[in-house]
């Protein structure tokens, strides 16, 4: 069976605050609710995405312009999904130069900066972004969020994250910087059991919004011996249009993924923008079927958002735009899980976090102080030196994963 999208229910889990600062439509609250979370401020300037937030997370503090917010407060866990189409590699590309969306990494860093100030730092911060941050201006914009964030006394991951890798039926990969306190992570993020596919996902044919079905003059399906799978994607056809004919397959690009018409048997594409993807639904053990549009109840289901889910009553465009530039839910919940029991392990109570309190330690980075320049080393009377011993060569494995600033592009295999 595919992973299940994620649930709002809560458990009886450990307890802590924690801020949702970009918060879209919430996949930082399902992940972290459930965990035994408790949003104590939501931050995004998009009405509409406070809107569908409030519909199915309830209310919620809010402040709706992360400019004008001077400081957050008291809390265990700081959360932002920051404004990607900046750094991302399909756009502009501007960067930190962006007057808007570039500058909004800079203010995230200024509330983490005044929260330490005040003796109240978050004990573990998680950020997202797209993989273009880590080329974005050569790199800097990557090592400014690394070294600020160990400027304050967190220990800082960065990591890519594929969805599919978590049970969601599509290569979307994400850029994850987790930041930590007294505490250090512990293994990685739980993967999904086996590979999900698009067929695991689909609603039964009466619950169709009605136009999703296309005509047979619509399309063009490929025959069967010229189908082929990349990627974990099943290619089957493409949807008729003027500049993209029969004849010329070559000129669909990355960008014509609309266009593109996949086997439900296998992956999707990356949800991005608004737009809507067609697959060939067949019958077990038959190569016919019926081409159609997934509904926007099947992309939240492929993004990790459960059929509770309540989507915006404007209709499927602004459905779609926000399901785009949220999170998907199967990375992030494993993500969160992760942090959240790698802090647990340490036996960190969230009651103390960053705080001072009369006979409790408070969490901070040990400072490891060096001997002034020409102090002998201390050794005990009598004891000769010990020899330094020499490396033995390892046998693990190179990590896979971290993530170092670089002006290069991804490594191969890592597809956005």
């Amino acid at each position: 069976m595919a992973a299940k999208p994620l649930k709002s229910k809560r458990p009886q889990e450990q307890e802590f605050t924690f801020v949702d600062m970009c918060c879209g439509i919430g996949a930082f609250h399902m992940a972290l609710r459930r965990l035994g979370g408790t949003c104590v401020l939501a931050c995004d300037r998009s009405k509409k995405s406070r809107e569908t937030y409030e519909t199915n997370h309830g209310a919620t503090p809010w402040h709706e312009d992360l400019y004008t917010l001077r400081e957050i407060p008291r809390v265990d866990l700081f959360c932002a999904g920051f404004p990607c189409t900046t750094f991302s590699t399909s756009g502009k590309r501007l960067g930190t130069t962006d007057p808007d969306a570039g500058r909004v990494i800079f203010h995230l860093i200024k509330l983490l900066r005044r929260a330490v100030a005040s003796g109240q730092p978050p004990q573990a911060v998680i950020l997202e972004n797209v993989p273009g941050l880590i080329s974005s201006e050569g790199g800097k914009t990557l090592t400014y969020i690394q070294r600020s964030l160990s400027s304050l006394g967190y220990a800082v991951s960065c990591e890519l994250f594929d969805a599919s890798d978590f049970g969601a039926p599509m290569n979307r990969v994400r850029l994850i910087i987790v930041g930590t306190r007294g505490f250090a992570l512990e293994g990685g993020p739980t993967r999904a059991r086996r590979p999900a596919v698009v067929a695991d996902f689909l609603v039964p044919d009466s619950e169709l919004e009605g136009d999703e079905v296309l005509k047979k003059e619509k399309y063009e399906l490929l025959a069967t011996a010229e189908r082929y799978e990349h990627d974990g994607k099943h290619f089957a056809g493409f949807i008729r249009q003027v500049n993209y004919p029969a004849e010329d397959m070559n000129k669909m690009s990355a960008h014509s993924q609309a266009l593109k018409i996949f086997d439900a048997s296998g992956r999707a594409e990356n949800f991005t923008s608004a737009h809507r993807y067609a697959f060939l639904v067949r019958e077990a053990g038959s190569q016919a079927g019926v081409v159609r549009y997934l509904s926007s109840r099947e992309m939240y289901s492929c993004m990790g958002f459960p059929k509770t889910f309540k989507l915006h009553p404007s209709g499927r465009h602004t459905q779609l735009l926000q399901l785009s530039n949220s999170i998907n839910g199967f990375m992030l919940r494993s993500v969160c899980e992760w942090v959240i029991k790698s802090w647990q392990a340490n036996n960190i109570s969230p009651e103390f976090i960053g705080r001072s309190t009369p006979g409790v330690a408070t969490h901070t980075m040990p400072v490891k102080k060096s001997p002034p320049k020409g102090a002998p080393k201390k050794t005990k009377p009598g004891a000769p030196p010990k020899p330094k011993p020499k490396p033995k060569p390892s046998s693990k494995p190179p990590v896979t994963g971290a993530v170092k600033p670089s002006s290069k592009a991804l490594p191969s295999g890592k597809k956005v």
